[in-house]
């Protein structure tokens, strides 16, 4: 089992290696002169090679690699360039709207989806298994920014029940707070809870058809005991797969929900960043998106090995 940890662990630090790579690549590739950008158009060429030399974007690529990845190791993502401040704390500013966000949008999903897979698959072959799994696909069809649009034109728009934008006054309590985040999260949550309806739904119906069912069934133990305790345990390890996916999907589209819906998180601060070529920002959010996403997936693996006896015997 320690083995199994450690090459998790290893896989982790490589993929976090190359995914920091690629990340600088990228944002030197965006077309655009941040020196350009902040002086404007009346600035000569003297003026932003200047400005260029003080921020070291003068400097050879290597050279600025090789300070990006030493400034990793020391956990510092670097200045940014337009709002005076490190890009640690332009994310710690931040990341309270867009972690609670994305929980709320994860646990209406997980509330959503999963209850609703186990039950189509109980009632495969009904009118509500038709209807419902009808209904996911119309739904995973759609967009998230045309939901939020149609959320923010109806529910908050038309009939006042939410606000339209924003995160309220910064010392608004938690629960006027959690008002504000109700529809974006809706729009965040709806394309997951069809993602994980579905793959519950597959996952059940494979276990519903196994032997070892047919022979509770015959011993007379009850629907809720045989659907809740041998189905959905024999089940649940896809089910997991898909929710850690949901979960990091949940914090990569923030950056759509918080433009549509004005907030100002960490997805409202990578697409400021795009706009004015502010590398350091660029960079140091999209590798701390990354280590989300790879923590999670590795904190998934571990919920494996507590789960399934099959995994933990390989592991061995």
């Amino acid at each position: 089992m320690l083995r199994f940890v450690l090459a998790r662990l290893s896989g982790l630090v490589i993929v976090m290696f190359l995914v920091a790579t690629i990340v600088f690549v990228i944002s030197r590739v965006i077309p655009g002169d941040p020196a350009a950008v902040m002086l404007g158009a009346a600035a000569t060429a003297e003026d932003a090679a200047r400005l260029k030399a003080q921020l070291g974007l003068d400097a050879p690529l290597l050279q600025q690699y090789i300070r990006w990845i030493a400034q990793l190791l020391q956990f510092d993502l670097g200045q940014s360039i337009f709002l005076g401040q490190s890009v640690n704390a332009a994310l710690s500013e931040r990341a309270e709207l867009t972690v609670a966000l994305a929980s709320l949008g994860l646990a209406m999903a997980l509330a959503t989806g999963i209850p609703v897979g186990i039950a189509v698959a109980v009632w495969r072959g009904t009118l509500v298994d038709r209807m419902l799994n009808s209904t996911a696909l119309l739904a995973a069809s759609l967009p998230v920014f045309w939901i939020g649009l149609i959320l923010i034109r109806y529910p908050a728009a038309k009939f006042g029940w939410f606000p339209v934008s924003g995160y309220g006054a910064p010392d608004a309590s938690w629960r006027e707070k959690l008002h504000h985040l109700v529809l974006p999260a809706v729009a965040l949550a709806l394309p997951n809870s069809v993602l994980l309806l579905r793959t519950t739904r597959t996952s059940m119906l494979d276990v519903l058809s196994a032997d070892y069912v047919r022979t509770a069934r015959a011993k007379g133990l009850s629907p809720w005991t045989i659907v809740m305790k041998h189905a959905l345990l024999n089940a649940i390890v896809p089910i997991l797969t898909v929710s850690g996916v949901a979960a990091a999907y949940m914090v990569g589209s923030t950056t759509v929900t918080e433009t549509v819906f004005g907030l100002p998180g960490i997805g409202n601060l990578v697409v400021s960043a795009v706009l004015r070529r502010d590398y350091p920002v660029i960079q140091g959010t999209l590798v701390v998106i990354s280590g989300i996403y790879v923590i999670l997936n590795f904190f998934i693996d571990m919920l494996y090995l507590a789960v399934d006896p099959r995994i933990r015997a390989g592991a061995r």
